[in-house]
């Protein structure tokens, strides 16, 4: 539990994950290190094993020159290489997904297109409530990846992720819902 809980602040927060495990007399990591690994890639893998967002209508608030190249759907091709951008002068923007059926998530992808640079200062995340806008979360910085635990799952049939600020216009190349059981239920007895 402990290392999974690492994982999700530190690569879910744009971040690098240094393992930093000590090897043995024997030059080798112990088998023990190796085994609750092994457990935390279980986890994780399982925790974004089904995103879906995959089918979901994706509509932006702006597209860079109305061009399809970098249109809103690019953000959930499954393609690192594509991505959804606005004008350079559009710093503040929105994605909509709508998912034609409730959706029932706890965790969200993100990830900017950063061979062009980290752009996003900030930005929330929004669900269709009653007929308004409501926030679910608000954070600050995307970057290459952004992986965000919700404590309650979120029911929605449409979801929208507002940059509410950036450098320069938004480019988001990636973008996926996810819902994961319980830790404890997945990883009863660690460390």
């Amino acid at each position: 539990k402990h290392l999974v809980d690492i994982y999700y602040h530190s690569i879910g927060r744009n971040a690098s994950f240094l393992l930093n495990f000590p090897v043995d007399r024997r030059g080798l990591i112990h088998e023990r290190d190796v085994e609750q690994l092994m457990k935390m890639v279980e986890v994780i893998r399982r925790d974004l094993q089904t995103d879906l967002a995959w089918d979901a209508r994706v509509e932006a608030s702006q597209v860079r020159g109305g061009s399809r190249n970098f249109d809103a759907r690019n953000v959930v091709d499954g393609e690192p290489d594509t991505y959804w951008a606005t004008d350079d002068s559009v710093l503040s923007a929105s994605l909509t997904f709508e998912f034609g059926r409730e959706n029932t998530f706890n965790r969200i992808l993100i990830q900017e297109y950063i061979p062009l640079g980290q752009r996003v200062k900030e930005f929330s995340l929004e669900a269709w409530v009653n007929g308004a806008w409501e926030e679910i979360d608000r954070q600050t910085t995307i970057g290459y990846k952004r992986i965000l635990r919700l404590e309650k799952p979120v029911r929605v049939k449409e979801l929208r992720v507002v940059v509410s600020e950036s450098r320069e216009g938004p480019l988001v190349s990636l973008e996926g819902l996810y819902r994961s059981s319980p830790l404890e239920r997945l990883w009863p007895t660690v460390l």
